[in-house]
């Protein structure tokens, strides 16, 4: 197993790449054709912005190889916050076109009655029985930081939810493309058994 953390510019590698030695993984980072051609399992990390992650992977001449490794060949794919954002058509915080793997878009949090940017431990809930969620209770804490969110076109692609001024999309699955707006290397026991759970994904 060999997971490949995608050097999006701006991130906490390090608490990821730790957070995967927990689980039980081997992780490296790299914005290099050649190591993500060999790695097992991808993971787009959640710390920056939309327009300068998406300008560094076109910068590396990723995203076709992204989108072939995540797409054609059903690598198993992480997104983190910021990441799982990434996976949509568009955000109200950047003007570059997304990487378009699932059908939906990021907007900004705009319930005026609360804290914005969303920082801090909130419960996640389920209601499904997705083999990403086994092992970990419903209502778990996890711990989140920030401002947009992403908007499936298809809700059947939420597999959790957390409540912030409404439901607010927590985890998507899309076959082998996850996505947790929470961050879960920051999470403590629910976040790594996440990490194992996906640590298992085949494609």
């Amino acid at each position: 197993m060999s997971v490949a953390i995608v050097d999006t510019g701006v991130a906490n590698f390090g608490s990821i790449q730790n957070a995967i030695a927990r689980a039980g993984g081997t992780s490296f980072v790299s914005r290099t054709s050649a190591d993500i051609e060999r790695a097992s399992h991808i993971v787009l990390p959640g710390v920056g912005s939309f327009d300068i992650a998406l300008r560094t992977i076109d910068e590396h001449g990723l995203r076709d190889l992204l989108t072939r490794k995540v797409v054609q060949d059903r690598v198993p794919t992480l997104g983190i916050c910021l990441g799982m954002q990434l996976f949509g058509r568009s955000s109200e915080e950047g003007r570059l076109a997304g990487l378009g793997w699932v059908a939906g878009r990021t907007v900004k949090l705009s319930n005026r009655e609360l804290r914005v940017p969303h920082i801090g431990w909130n419960a996640v809930n389920w209601s499904t029985g997705d083999n990403m969620l086994e092992s970990i209770e419903p209502g778990g804490r996890f711990y989140f930081v920030h401002s947009y969110h992403y908007e499936p076109d298809s809700a059947e692609e939420v597999i959790a939810h957390v409540d912030y001024g409404g439901q607010v999309a927590a985890i998507i699955r899309h076959g082998n493309i996850v996505g947790t707006q929470f961050h879960p290397e920051k999470s403590r026991t629910g976040g790594l058994q996440l990490l194992r759970n996906f640590l298992r994904m085949k494609n």
